[in-house]
């Protein structure tokens, strides 16, 4: 019993030592500054489904189980800042370079166009790194992708 008891103790310790440990990041911004930030996000994962046997089997007729799905995307954009007020906000403007997203489902190849590229987003932040968008001008720009555009950077 006495080695069980150690062996769970001793288990436990080298787990707890390799495990992740956790980190915050938090975004704050300068007034007078330009930022460049380009993030890109690779996917590679396998997905299931479970249900009744009807569902699995519709499911099955369109596509393979367990799906293999592997992608690539990003965003590339400039932020300007402008002078700090005296409410403690700045303006900003935030241009989109855009970056294409590329998706793979089950060997078959999926590209999505950038909706953000070339798009100039307007607003106001703060040093604590919150922004609020007023505007967005760009090309092709309607009232649609404005308003999700907008609802999105909120």
């Amino acid at each position: 019993m006495k080695k069980y008891i150690i062996s769970c103790v001793l288990l436990f310790t080298i787990a707890k030592s390799f495990a992740q440990n956790s980190a915050i990041f938090k975004i704050k911004y300068k007034s007078l500054h330009k930022y460049h930030v380009k993030m890109v996000t690779d996917l590679k994962m396998e997905m299931d489904a479970v249900g009744d046997e009807a569902s699995i089997a519709e499911i099955k007729k369109n596509t393979k189980l367990p799906a293999t799905i592997t992608g690539h995307n990003g965003h590339d954009l400039d932020l300007v800042t402008g002078k700090l007020n005296s409410d403690n906000s700045f303006p900003f403007t935030m241009t989109f370079w855009g970056m294409p997203s590329v998706m793979n489902f089950n060997g078959k190849q999926i590209e999505t166009p950038d909706p953000l590229k070339d798009r100039i987003f307007y607003g106001t932040g703060s040093p604590e790194g919150k922004i609020h968008i007023d505007s967005v001008s760009g090309k092709n720009t309607d009232r649609k992708d404005k308003i999700s555009c907008y609802c999105y950077y909120q």
